[in-house]
């Protein structure tokens, strides 16, 4: 027995004389449990017990503990809003009841345990919990739903392949699919025999006979465990293997249903629950029994249906709960209506996405009526003596048991006209018994929903797709981008694509009504959040926000998640939540606030700050935007090109882009910049080697990007003689030898300078330098035109930050500098001493000093040393910014909340701009200083070409 096993042999034998009965025991349990795999206590390993009950270990696990004998079962769903709302999201879940515990991983697997363990079995069964070692090991568990979905997914994706190899037509392929899909759930049911899974494929002709190889391929499909495949995350899956421009099954990203109950518990499953609780009588109940089931849940991005599947469920678990207190009350009682498919409704543009959402939604509700928990035709539910007869007859659409379930029509035989002819299969006999009477079908449409009427609703959710501002264009044409924006004008053009869903998500819903969508985390910021956000605070309120999370439905996006409800001041607590961090499975943080503004900041909003014209008119400038890699060299290459032509000078610049300044250890710049300034072509031409360089790198791409862009241009006049065409890449093309923006009025601002301050547009760290004007900042640097150490030192300071992190854009989990929001509003101090001053360009050099020395001591870039900040430790560096954070805040004489300061400071400025007074702006020269006070903010520093 090896020394881990014997460890647990013993922790067992502890174990058995615990029963649960307090703290005590709790406590015993966890220290016990810890000291098996190997740590010397409880402390040493990171945990924190949190009495009565639960166990915290970091990042790890979160444990909670219950007296011997309980049922486990019923404790799910509060500890995982307990997980969810009031911890940082520890990866691992478990619940014990001392001779036994279930292990979960909430964010991809919600309803069931990813394994069971029996703690007298741990000596030899404890491969589940090797992440407790020391030196963590990947746990191995054996219910891993999620791996056995992506599983049958890519068997069901292979015979897709095999027959589009064959020359099968695609959507006709992906039709076959989905039978066997149907097939094989329905075997599962047990509604179906798995031996007549072939004759699925024999209806179409065209795909009979089957080779050898697609028999082989269908029986592997066959053999997958379709009992404990997901439904929601096999259809996302599913829908991605189908498609060719998607990732293959094995790979692709789904919706884990923690994210999805994001939306669905505050926007449907919360507001519900405090009703039913509220209410005290059987009348009551009653009338929320018949709102309930008038009530329509709208997904008017629907895709493959995993959101309408969710809120299915727990639309049945409210229902069983109402109808629980009218037993208990009442007895059996006549009930005219019933929680149906037909109280979900859906759009999608992808006819395939809603043949599919309708198999998903049709099979869950077969399943759903087989859980003991959610049905009514248990003999739990007929021991409950719960009536489902109305006055005039009884609804068989919700019986699968009776005996001719199997002749029932299946979901894709449906009177809708969208599904393909071939589709709506006339042979009953090979139906599979799934589906309802036509009045219980979800309303599911094929329409782009930003085009069309959307069915009525008081609960509307959705993932609406992910569309940048910049690439939208290129994703949907001109010609749509202009109906968009015809439809939408009080949207404005610089938006996210989500932006117009959530404005029209809110315009359609009834007051009272509740919406809950995921956006990308744009959606808080600029003029994303003018059009969305600000509009929906306008005349409603926001009752739950996510301001930022890694997506689990695709790893390459950031998002945010907003429920709202059509109904203005709503009181209570509200859950403001947000990731920490660029992975899955970063920490999280979740505070509770009294209101949650468009930002979705639990900082002072201000999203309301006026840009100051005292701002506008001084220097702040985003860097040269060359257009083409074909403008950029190494400098060995530039050396060569100086050796032949020394008059290449010129042209041939020191480039520092915003990974030089962060990444290389000395900060300067890794690569040069050839610019031809204004020079015409001849002129340009003169400079042989540097325009040999550019006229076979960039001008073939500068005449397919016009070319291509005169297509796009002539396809948009055929429809709309009139309408506004680009030229974006005809004028680069007309002068194809020049840097795209070359930003000459921010060359000609920092050539009168000694240096000049930068600092990168994107960043997550505050970090400011003087760079050289001979060097040329890339367009990833955002420049400021000053040259002394009062101005380095307000830009330096953790309130400037704070301003630069509320008020800018962001890209993923970087805040990004924007000159008009960050700069434009930011109020400088308007009445410092000059002693002040002075302190402050004092603390300014003391910070670049200990910086400077720190870098050269240990050899690290100025992104690894500003990494070190993340830790407690003091550090001379923390030390020196906290100095010059102290004389800035003496400088504004700030009392209380920073940002609240700042925005009540800006509406001051504002005013008086707008009164025709004059105010201080930024930088040293606008408080007119002395000789001697501009000598006290003179120093030399800066990053020098090599």
């Amino acid at each position: 027995m090896s020394a881990l096993a014997q460890r647990l042999a013993e922790f067992a034998a502890r174990v058995g004389s615990l029963v649960g009965a307090g703290p005590g025991d709790a406590r015993a349990f966890c220290d016990g449990l810890l000291r098996a795999f190997g740590w010397p206590d409880l402390h040493h390993a990171g945990g924190q017990f949190e009495p009565p009950n639960r166990l915290l270990l970091g990042s790890t696990l979160l444990l909670e503990l219950h007296p011997r004998g309980t049922d486990l079962a019923r404790h799910r769903a509060p500890l995982f809003e307990h997980w969810q709302y009031h911890t940082a999201h520890p990866r691992y879940v478990a619940l014990c009841e001392f001779t036994g515990l279930e292990l979960h991983e909430f964010a991809v697997q919600l309803h069931e345990p990813v394994d069971r363990l029996a703690v007298a079995d741990l000596p030899r069964d404890h491969a589940a919990l090797t992440f407790l070692l020391p030196e963590p090991q990947p746990p191995r568990f054996r219910n891993d739903r999620v791996a056995v979905t992506r599983d049958a997914a890519a068997r069901i994706t292979a015979v897709f392949d095999r027959l589009v190899a064959r020359g099968v037509d695609r959507d006709r392929a992906r039709r076959c699919s989905l039978r066997i899909v149907h097939a094989l759930f329905a075997a599962d049911l047990g509604l179906l025999p798995r031996t007549s899974l072939e004759s699925h494929l024999h209806e179409d002709a065209a795909l009979d006979p089957l080779s050898a190889d697609e028999r082989d391929l269908l029986a592997h499909a066959a053999a997958a465990d379709w009992s404990r495949v997901q439904l929601p995350v096999f259809g996302a899956l599913f829908q991605a293997g189908m498609d060719p421009g998607r990732r293959h099954a094995q790979g692709a990203h789904f919706t884990g249903e923690a994210d999805i109950q994001r939306l669905v518990l505050p926007t449907l499953v919360r507001p519900w629950r405090e009703r039913i609780a509220a209410a005290d009588s059987p009348a009551a109940w009653l009338a929320l029994h018949a709102e309930l089931t008038a009530l329509r849940v709208l997904d008017p991005a629907c895709g493959s249906g995993d959101i309408l599947h969710v809120a299915y469920r727990e639309l049945l678990r409210l229902e069983a709960e109402l109808l629980a207190r009218l037993h208990a009350e009442l007895g059996p009682v006549p009930l005219p209506a019933r929680v149906s498919l037909a109280n979900l409704a859906g759009i999608d543009r992808d006819p395939f996405a809603i043949e599919l959402a309708r198999t998903t939604l049709h099979l869950a509700d077969a399943y759903a009526r087989r859980d003991p928990g959610l049905s009514l035709e248990t003999s739990d539910s007929r021991e409950l003596g719960l009536s489902l007869e109305t006055s005039d007859t009884r609804d068989p659409g919700l019986s699968l048991e009776t005996s001719d379930a199997r002749e029932l029509a299946l979901s894709l035989e449906t009177s809708d006209s969208s599904v393909p002819g071939d589709l709506r299969r006339a042979d009953a006999r090979h139906a599979i018994g799934l589906s309802r009477e036509t009045s219980a079908r979800p309303d599911l449409r094929i329409a782009d929903a930003l085009f069309t009427d959307w069915p009525p609703a008081s609960v509307i959710l959705g993932n609406p797709p992910f569309q940048a501002k910049n690439k939208m264009q290129r994703a949907f044409g001109p010609e749509y981008l202009r109906r968009l924006r015809a439809a939408y004008p009080q949207v404005s053009g610089r938006a996210d694509y989500c932006v117009y869903w959530f404005r029209r998500a809110h315009d359609l819903l009834p007051p009272g009504g509740r919406a809950g969508l995921v956006g990308t985390n744009t959606i808080r910021q600029n003029e994303s959040r003018d059009g969305g956000l600000g509009h929906i605070v306008a005349t409603g309120s926001i009752t739950e926000a996510v301001a930022a999370e890694v997506w689990s439905g695709d790893a390459a996006v950031n998002v945010s998640i907003v429920s709202w409800v059509k109904q203005s001041e709503v009181r209570g607590k509200k859950y403001l939540s947000w990731q920490t961090g660029d992975a899955a499975h970063s920490p999280w943080q979740t505070v509770i606030v009294d209101r949650i503004g468009p930002a979705l900041s639990p900082d002072t909003d201000v999203s309301a700050a006026t840009p100051l014209r005292a701002n506008l008119v001084a220097g702040c400038y985003q860097g040269q935007t060359v257009g083409h890699d074909g403008f950029l060299l190494a400098p060995a290459e530039a050396r060569r090109m100086l050796a032949g032509a020394p008059g290449d000078a010129a042209v041939l610049f020191p480039y520092l882009g915003g990974d030089d300044l962060l990444g290389r250890k000395d900060g300067g710049p890794g690569r040069c910049v050839i610019d031809f300034g204004e020079r015409d072509l001849p002129a340009a031409r003169a400079f042989a080697a540097p325009f040999a360089r550019v006229a076979a790198a960039v001008l073939p791409d500068r005449r397919r990007a016009a070319a291509d862009e005169l297509r796009r241009n002539a396809e948009v006049a055929q429809g709309h003689p009139r309408a506004r065409v680009n030229r974006h890449h005809a004028g680069f093309l007309d002068r194809w030898w020049q840097l795209s923006w070359r930003r000459g009025e921010m060359l000609a601002a920092i050539a009168a300078l000694t240096r000049f301050i930068a600092c990168v547009r994107v960043t997550r760290r505050p970090i400011f330098e003087f760079v050289s004007p001979q060097i040329r900042p890339s367009d990833a640097l955002v420049v400021f035109a000053r040259d002394d150490d009062y101005s380095f030192g307000v830009l330096q300071s953790a309130l400037h930050w704070q301003w630069f992190a509320a008020r800018g854009s962001t890209l993923k989990r970087d805040s990004r500098y924007t000159s008009s929001t960050v700069w434009g509003a930011f109020p400088w101090p308007q009445a410092p001493s000059a002693a002040q001053v002075r302190q402050i360009a004092v603390a300014a050099r003391q910070l670049r000093t200990i910086r400077a020395a720190a870098l050269q001591q240990h050899s690290l870039s100025r992104r690894q040393l500003y990494r070190t900040l993340d830790r407690p430790d003091r550090t001379p560096l923390r030390d020196a910014h906290e100095a010059l954070d102290a004389a800035v805040r003496a400088a504004y004489d700030l009392r209380g909340d920073p940002l609240g300061f700042l925005l009540e400071l800006n509406r001051d400025l504002a005013a008086q701009e707008a009164s025709g007074a004059a105010i201080v702006g930024p930088g040293l020269d606008a408080l007119s200083p002395s000789p001697e006070l501009r000598a006290a903010c003179t120093s030399s520093d800066c990053i020098t070409p090599a």
